[in-house]
Order: C-alpha cells, then sequence, then structure tokens
C-alpha cells in the first residue's frame, strides 16, 4: 500500500530553520535517554506535613 490515505504536498523546512543532518551518536543517545529517565524518576514527597499557618 504506496498511496497515502490523504495525499499532500511534501512540507519543508520552515523559512529561518537550520536543519540539524547529524544524530547524536548512539552512546551519547543512550547518555541523554539516562539522564531524563533519572530526572523523571518519582523521588520521595518533601510535602508530607501541612504547610505553615500563615500559608493556609
Amino acid at each position: 500500500m504506496d498511496a497515502e490515505l490523504f495525499p499532500r504536498a511534501r512540507a519543508g523546512p520552515a523559512p529561518g530553520a537550520v536543519p540539524v543532518p547529524d544524530r547524536p551518536a548512539p552512546g551519547r543517545q543512550r547518555e541523554l535517554l539516562d539522564a531524563c529517565g533519572a530526572r523523571a524518576r518519582p523521588r520521595p514527597d518533601r510535602a508530607r506535613c501541612a504547610p505553615p499557618a500563615a500559608a493556609r
């Protein structure tokens, strides 16, 4: 099945866009993925106590 469901003209980059032809090496991609995963991991909840009375 080579036909598109809704045929349309191919879109190009926006005016002023700078193409970046190279992707990071696989090792660098893994480093970035690991860094994102470490940042997204759940951390212990620091707000287990009620806020101060002035903030309520």
